[in-house]
Parts: structure tokens; C-alpha cells; sequence
């Protein structure tokens, strides 16, 4: 069978690739074989592998045009199993397989926001003004309503009084700023999300209220448009402008919308496709099935019900088990395809806790699936809230600021800085690994004195590999600066601090002082060294600076995500990872930690860096991937050490980033190991050669080795393709 995509008249049978013309560019085709796609049949959007890509001819005009053999990964009867052809190259009959968006724990981290600044004019040259004295239409002057003290606007449609207003989900849920909210009562509210802030407010109501003049007008849109056709079924559920209600159609168009098809197509829609339509028209389907599961179970839609009622109602008959099946499928697709929290998913993910949902033995394998989503989104809200939690008691460092204002920011940074009122404190900054593979390098500054840290700045992937060259120390400068004029944590008292001491490890923390008074000649700002050992005060019970920046290491370190993600602290991540190290490179990374990288001089980290490299190109040459790796981990631990940079030592670096990532694509082809294994290894190759390559120092290593590394990079990426 064919899909039904809108059939081409006099086609000529697709030929066997896109040989048949020789002006077809291949570059130019959306899909290739091997693709995995999502394509649009009679019953539903379903999943497929693109089998074959052929050119089809119309005649008369000779038009050319692009077919894809599909093959089905979903389940069908076997009359209907078999290749089919989708015959036209458009979202609207074929599209990229949608990635998995749910709220993942295991990849959870914590959204550090950043403050509105006050103070940009003092970097972006505008001036300040007020916004409330902005010129713009209000809602109620628009549609004629009555606006209330709130903000809010009271109007009346179809002898229906209806009030809308913007809903603010606490705690910022997954990037929703706001919603749209029809309320028709305390307890029964519409929303639509409406994204964020506009200056015009007419945007937000629309996301309800059509501008459609007529029913008629509202339905041809209605026929080109999911999100015409979601607006449809409201105003059809809600009589919005005085149409006529028809809630039946209206949860008939609730489902179209949702499911991306025509009003009489949604009626044949298999239920295991996949809804393509806004994840509001997803939500809309699951509230009118929850309305029928109340109705079905004798819960008054008039009064507020816990989603752990009406769940446990859902288990008392098959009939209610469907609706209750339906349900957990529209919640967690719109979490699956849009990542589209909502409040309603994380109180269905409470009650599956409180009533022990998922432990009856009545639930089947489907549901438990869907509630499996469901509960991922909570935990990552549970995390987000405890998050939250220390920021607001200024326990948590705020985030960096966007890459747009930290540009803009930093050719005035040491001027700001200088223009800020001097307070009588010191501020003690260290550039510091983290005490685990891949032992990733932070610069940490803190309050010695109450034992406070003011701000985390991690570096980039880029300079990880040379962590104390002068970009490095420009980068942790600029948003150690930036972070300052937005004031300290917990007073925000916006001042410069009279000292700043840095620890004293007569190597790469020493050179970053030297940085440091470079920069702040001009501001009167003391920089001093500070050993590790040295009491903060003279009093016998004071703390060393070493003692106090290890207590606070180990207190970001059990923040879930801030330093690393909650995933990489599993075994086999741990185990994928430590397998680049050696047990020497281990306790040698937690030395520079310790202070134990004493005035070690650049030429020692150089030759110990050849000699580990020559050493893993023998192991290499033997195929002993797994010794020759650590190798090359044990070169880049003394690169990483380097001060000052010349040609020399970033092609050591280019070269060695190469070779490890080589390695670790034999570790990743060895027979023994599981696929979660060789996709770890895989991607660790992936990091090591974009690490190289997206780097500013890339442009310091000679051409050869750049494409050694391309070479390394397209070999790593194409075997995690294929995996």
C-alpha cells in the first residue's frame, strides 16, 4: 500500500535513486536512507526508516520531484505491512523523527538566573527610562471590558462573563513565563501558554480570542492550521464573540488539532500515532477526558478536585481505565515531543505518589510508561525547587550573564569596576579542578571571612585544555567583574572589595594574580598571594583558606547538577570516565587541587607532556588502547598546567587531543563491551576533537593537525550515528 499524501497524476515509476538526473543536487533533499522519520497516513502520523529516495517525473511540464520509500517501525496487520512511498517533500507529509523533550533528572541543571541590571546603561550607551511610561494598547480599551485593579480585564461574551488574566506558574516551571487564562469561575480555568512578556497585550488574548470576524473565516484557517484549528474548538467550547456552542465539535477539534489532521481524519486516528499538533491542543484533548472521567465517576465539574480523586477512580472499571489511559498518554506526549510542563503534570505526578498509583495491579504496562514520564518531569521540578530554595538564601552563585551583555560588558569592565564604591573586605579567588573525571577546572571566589562563596565560574569546554592561559584568565575576569557590579549575594550591596588574594601555588593560580594587578593598577585595589595553609584571622580556632575552600568544593559538589550533570554520577558514566585516567593522573589532578604544583616551571609540564604522548603512540601503534589512552590523559594533565602558550606546545596539545580521541574510538570498537559503553567512549571522542576545533588556540596549530583532528572528529561522530 502508499501512503495517502495527495496522489501526482501521470507519475512515472520511481527509479532506483537520485541517478536518474544528473542536475538533482543530493545535498539538497531533506532525508536520506537510513533517516528516521515520521510520516502522515490515513490512520495517524507514525514512525518510519527511510528505505530509498527516488526522483519522480511529472509529465507534461516534467516537473521534478522527490519520493521516500518508507518503511514502518510501527505495529500493522499484515496486509498493510511493506514499504510505502510518501510522495511529497514537506512538513506536511513527512518530518525528522521529534527527539525525546522530557524533563530528564539524570541531566538536570539547575537554572542559575541572572538579576536585571540596574546599571546597563553604564556598558550600552542608552539611556535609562521607566517603563511604565511606555505608550501601548490595553486590553480593556481593545475589547471593550472592564480592566481591574489587578490587571486583569472583565468582559462579558454571550451573557457569560468571563475575566482574563496572566497566571504566573511559581518557580519560572521549565521556561514558562506565563499563561493565558480564561476563568470562567474560582475553580474552572482554560490556559493557553503564551510565552514570554509582549509589549502588545492584544498577543496574549489572541492565543484565545480569534480575530476572526466570522465563524466562516475562522473555519477555512481552521483547515491550514493546527493552531487555527485549537482556537476553533475554543470558541466553540467557550462561545467567544457570541458564535453558537457546540462542545461536542469542540472536543472533535480538540482532537484534530492535537493529532495534526483534518476534522473527519482525526475520527480514524490510531491511538499509538504521534500527535503533531501545539502542545496546548495535547492538554485540551486530556482536560476534556478528565471532564468525562468526573462525569463518569460523579465529581461535580463545579467544585476543585486533586488529580489522586479522580486517578483513583480511574481504576474502579474498564471504562474508566480507558479514559484514565488517555489521559496519561496526552500528558506525557506533550512532556515527550514539546518538554511542555504544566501544572497539571506535576500534580497528576503527586498523586501517583500519594495513592502508590503505580504499584496496583490493575494499572497495565502503557500507563506505567506514560506515568514514567510524568515522573520524570516531577523529579526535575523537586530539584528545580530545592535549587531555587538556595538561591533565595543566597547559598547558590548566580549564572553568567547572555554572551550579548557580557560582550558589551567587558571592554568597560575595569573602568565599572574601578567606579564602584570600595568596601573594607577581601575576596579570595582560585582556579580549582573539580575532584572528579574529568576533573574539569572552576574558578571560585568567596568571602573568606564568613565563609561564603559569591560566585562559580566554569570554563568553557575551549580553555579547558589550557585552563592558565591569558584567555582563560580575560574569560573568568570579565564575569567575575560582571558578577560583582551586580552586587554581593544576599545584600546586593553593589561595591569592589580593597583586597583580593589569591592562593599562592608559585605557578598557574600565581600567574592569574599577576593578571589580576595588571588589570587593576589603576583602581586601587590591593592583589595579594595567599599560601593554603595561612589561618584567615589570627585567632587559634580560624580556619586556613585551604580548609574553607574544600568545605565549600564539597557543598557545591552535592548540589544535584551545579557542577556536573545528575547523570555522570552513575557507575557506568563513572567507569567510562575513569577509564581515561590512570590511577597516577588521579592523585596527580587532585594535587593541583591540594597546592602540591609548586613553582613547576612550564618547560618540566612540556616535557612530561612529550614523553606521556611518545609513550602512548607506541601503546597505540600496539593497539593496547586502554593503557595508551591514560597516556595521553597523563600528557594533557601536565598541558593543563602550562602558563604561557606558543606555537609548540598548541600543536603538543592539538595532536594529543587527536591521538586520545583515536584511542578512545578503539576502546569504543572492542567486542566485550556493552552499547551504553561504546556510546560513552564515543562521544568522550566527540568532546575531545570539538574541544580542539571550536577553541580560539585551534588557530595557533598547523594545518596537518587540524585535519587530523576533522579526520578524528567525522570518525567519531559517524560511528555515534551508526551506534
Amino acid at each position: 500500500m502508499s501512503a495517502d499524501n495527495g496522489g501526482l497524476g501521470g507519475l512515472l515509476q520511481p527509479g532506483d535513486g537520485m541517478n536518474d538526473d544528473p542536475n538533482t543536487d543530493p545535498s539538497t533533499l531533506r532525508f536520506a536512507v537510513g533517516n528516521l522519520v515520521i510520516y502522515k497516513r490515513k490512520d495517524g502520523w507514525q514512525e518510519g526508516e527511510i528505505f530509498r529516495v527516488a526522483q519522480l517525473l511529472t509529465l507534461g511540464d516534467r516537473r521534478q520531484r522527490i519520493a521516500y520509500l518508507v518503511w514502518p517501525l510501527c505495529y500493522l496487520p499484515d496486509d498493510e505491512m511493506g514499504t510505502e512511498w510518501v510522495y511529497t517533500d514537506s512538513d506536511e507529509c513527512i518530518r525528522p523523527r521529534p527527539e525525546d523533550k522530557t524533563p530528564d533528572p539524570a541531566n538536570f541543571r539547575p537554572l542559575l538566573t541572572v538579576p536585571e541590571d540596574p546599571m546597563y546603561f553604564l556598558y550600552t550607551n542608552t539611556e535609562k527610562f521607566d517603563a511604565q511610561c511606555s505608550d501601548g494598547p490595553r486590553v480593556a480599551d481593545v475589547l471593550g471590558g472592564r480592566e481591574n485593579p489587578d490587571g486583569s480585564v472583565s468582559m462579558n461574551l454571550k451573557g457569560r462573563k468571563v475575566k482574563t488574566a496572566m497566571l504566573n506558574i511559581p518557580g519560572n516551571v521549565h521556561g514558562v513565563d506565563g499563561y493565558t487564562a480564561m476563568i470562567f469561575s474560582v475553580n474552572n480555568i482554560s490556559t493557553r501558554k503564551s510565552g514570554p512578556a509582549m509589549t502588545d497585550p492584544m498577543v496574549h488574548f489572541e492565543s484565545i480570542v480569534p480575530p476572526e470576524r466570522s465563524l466562516a473565516q475562522l473555519e477555512k484557517a481552521a483547515k491550514t492550521s493546527n493552531d487555527k484549528m485549537l482556537q476553533l474548538a475554543d470558541a466553540l467550547m467557550l462561545g467567544c464573540k457570541g458564535w453558537p456552542r457546540d462542545p461536542y465539535r469542540a472536543c472533535n477539534l480538540y482532537r484534530a488539532a492535537a493529532w495534526g489532521c483534518s476534522e473527519e481524519e482525526q475520527m480514524t486516528v490510531r491511538y499509538d500515532s504521534i500527535p503533531v499538533g501545539p502542545p496546548e491542543a495535547l492538554l485540551a484533548v486530556c482536560g476534556t477526558n478528565i471532564a468525562m472521567l468526573r462525569q463518569k465517576a460523579g465529581i461535580p465539574l463545579d467544585k476543585p478536585c486533586m488529580p489522586r480523586i479522580w486517578m483513583a477512580e480511574g481504576l474502579k472499571s474498564d471504562e474508566n481505565m480507558e479514559a484514565l489511559r488517555q489521559i496519561c498518554f496526552w500528558v506525557s506526549q506533550a512532556l515527550k515531543l514539546h518538554g511542555h510542563v504544566t501544572p497539571l503534570a506535576l500534580t497528576m505526578a503527586q498523586g501517583i505518589q500519594d495513592i502508590r498509583f503505580l504499584t496496583d495491579a490493575r494499572v497495565t504496562d502503557e500507563i506505567k510508561e506514560h506515568c514514567e514520564q510524568i515522573m520524570k518531569a516531577y523529579q526535575c521540578r523537586q530539584l528545580e525547587i530545592e535549587a531555587e530554595n538556595m538561591m533565595e538564601q543566597g547559598n547558590l552563585p548566580r549564572g553568567d550573564a547572555s554572551e550579548d551583555a557580557l560582550a558589551q560588558f567587558a571592554p568597560k569592565a575595569v573602568e565599572i569596576f574601578e567606579g564602584m564604591p570600595k568596601a573594607n573586605d577581601e575576596l579570595y579567588i582560585e582556579f580549582k579542578p573539580i575532584p572528579r573525571p574529568p576533573y574539569s577546572m572552576v574558578v571560585l571566589m568567596m568571602l573568606p571571612a564568613k565563609g561564603r562563596i559569591q560566585k562559580v565560574v566554569t570554563l568553557p569546554d575551549s580553555l579547558q585544555a589550557c585552563p592558565f592561559s591569558q584567555e582563560s584568565f580575560e574569560y573568568a575576569f570579565i564575569r567575575l567583574s560582571y558578577d560583582l557590579h551586580l552586587g554581593r549575594l544576599r545584600t546586593n550591596a553593589r561595591n569592589r572589595p580593597s583586597v583580593f588574594s589569591v592562593l599562592d601555588d608559585g605557578h598557574g593560580n600565581t600567574a592569574f594574580a599577576a593578571f589580576l594587578e595588571e588589570k587593576l593598577k589603576a583602581c586601587n585595589t590591593q592583589v595579594k598571594l595567599i599560601k593554603a595553609s595561612k589561618r584567615i584571622n589570627k585567632k587559634k580556632t580560624a580556619k586556613s583558606y585551604g580548609t574553607i575552600v574544600s568545605g565549600l568544593m564539597t557543598t557545591l559538589l552535592d548540589i544535584p547538577g551545579f557542577l556536573f550533570s545528575v547523570g555522570s554520577m552513575s557507575d557506568d558514566a563513572s567507569l567510562a570516565q575513569e577509564a581515561f585516567y590512570d590511577e597516577a593522573v588521579i592523585r596527580s589532578e587532585r594535587a593541583i587541587g591540594e597546592g602540591a604544583d609548586i613553582n613547576v616551571s612550564d618547560k618540566h609540564h612540556l616535557q612530561e607532556a612529550s614523553r606521556w604522548k611518545s609513550r602512548g603512540n607506541e601503546l597505540f601503534q600496539s593497539r593496547k588502547f586502554n593503557i595508551a589512552v591514560k597516556c595521553y590523559s597523563f600528557a594533557l594533565s601536565h598541558l593543563r598546567r602550562v602558563v604561557k602558550f606558543d606555537q609548540t606546545s598548541y600543536t603538543l596539545l592539538g595532536t594529543t587531543l587527536s591521538n586520545r580521541a583515536l584511542c578512545a574510538l578503539g576502546l569504543a570498537d572492542e567486542a566485550n563491551l556493552t552499547s551504553e559503553f561504546r556510546l560513552r567512549y564515543t562521544r568522550m571522542a566527540i568532546e575531545d576533537t570539538e574541544t580542539a576545533l571550536r577553541s580560539s588556540w585551534c588557530a595557533n596549530v598547523p594545518q596537518n593537525i587540524r585535519g587530523k583532528l576533522r579526520f578524528s572528529r567525522d570518525k567519531a561522530t559517524a560511528s555515534y550515528d551508526s551506534l
